[in-house]
């Protein structure tokens, strides 16, 4: 799971076996569904929500944050390797419970990650279905329009085994909604939107400079990893962590790869290029479930953006994200000697600048 906390030889091996290919993950799907289906169908799931978005952001926080609250259920480390079976895999490996021992993660923040840690671990299910979006270089965005006829289903009846699953843990209180962070969301926003329409969707957005130099940081640390520990490697692939070091595979927001960016994502200006592709577009496409949460206002006056996020995402009871307010802190200062392009700079400024000007959950 992190450095910390290797996988021993035992559990590499059943990570290769049920992460290799997501597909073969599917025929559990449906015997789950066939099992459980009295229990799925008592799950309403009404209104799930997303944080998406270009990581370094605060989506793992706002995470956490909204996974506290008791009507809300997501992944946690506890559903791998069969993430498609939830219910199904914790009848087979319900005996094999460890307890939640936190360790940091791999990225070097701080944060705490355990067992029962929530997790994006969507990006399974997607990469099951449609493998042709996943090219060698590059996440391909999904048209609005296209046909997920079998999909659909597939996926709604996940989201109603997760929300099933968490409630085993927690009867005395069970959820009733699901739950996600999912980075990729942005390129698939009309599509998820068919889907499930009652969907709120949370995108946190960072001034561009400081992401892109964050994301710089991170790709490098990333890099050295993977170099260091193949498995890692392939299990952030496998997971459909497509983010960082040597499994980047960027979203191609809007063309942008196809344009002649920066090529080195080793220094901001190709972080730059990404972040601007990726928030233009999403000012132009994204429909009106996407509320954009500014960043700097979460890290400098947190209580007035949790309050806003409880409302936007209506939460039955705002304690438990006021709980969490203190966790808040401005991202500590780094030291980066790197000169941005300034082009580059401009144009991720000026979008930056049309985010602000729209209806920010918290502004």
């Amino acid at each position: 799971m992190t450095a910390a906390s290797p996988y021993p030889l035992s559990a590499r091996l059943l990570h290769r076996l049920a992460l290799a290919d997501p597909a073969v993950q599917r025929p559990a799907a449906e015997l789950e569904a066939r099992l459980f289906a009295n229990e799925l169908a008592a799950v309403t799931n009404r209104h799930p929500v997303y944080v998406a978005g270009l990581p370094r952001a605060g989506t793992t926080l706002l995470l956490e944050l909204l996974a506290g609250l008791p009507e809300m259920a997501t992944h946690t480390y506890r559903d791998m390797p069969f993430v498609l079976a939830p219910l199904l895999w914790e009848g087979l490996a319900g005996r094999f419970r460890r307890p939640a021992e936190a360790a940091p993660r791999a990225h070097g923040d701080g944060l705490l990650v355990h067992h029962d840690s929530p997790e994006a671990f969507e990006e399974i299910v997607w990469r099951a279905w449609w493998p042709a979006h996943y090219a060698a270089d590059r996440i391909r965005p999904w048209p609005d329009d296209v046909a997920a006829t079998a999909f659909a289903p597939f996926l709604r009846r996940h989201m109603r085994a997760v929300v099933a699953r968490r409630g085993r843990d927690r009867p005395e209180t069970p959820p009733s909604r699901y739950l996600a962070k999912a980075n990729n969301a942005i390129a698939r926003l009309g599509l998820l939107g068919r889907i499930v329409p009652d969907a709120v969707v949370l995108v946190p957005v960072r001034p561009p400079l400081a992401q892109a130099r964050s994301l710089a940081n991170q790709h490098r640390r990333f890099l050295e990893r993977h170099d260091a520990d193949p498995f890692s490697r392939w299990y952030m692939a496998a997971l459909g962590h497509y983010e960082f070091g040597r499994c980047l595979r960027p979203l191609d927001m809007g063309g942008w790869l196809d344009a002649a960016p920066p090529r080195d994502a080793r220094h901001p200006d190709f972080w730059l290029a990404y972040w601007t592709a990726a928030h233009d577009t999403l000012l132009a496409t994204a429909p009106a479930n996407v509320r954009f949460v500014a960043y700097e206002h979460l890290c400098t006056r947190p209580r007035t953006a949790l309050e806003s996020i409880g409302a936007a995402v209506g939460a039955n009871t705002l304690a438990p994200l006021m709980a969490g307010a203190d966790r808040i802190q401005p991202p500590p200062d780094r030291d980066d000697d790197t000169t941005p392009d300034p082009a580059l700079l401009e144009a991720a400024e000026a979008v930056h600048a049309r985010v602000l000007a729209r209806d920010v959950v918290d502004g």
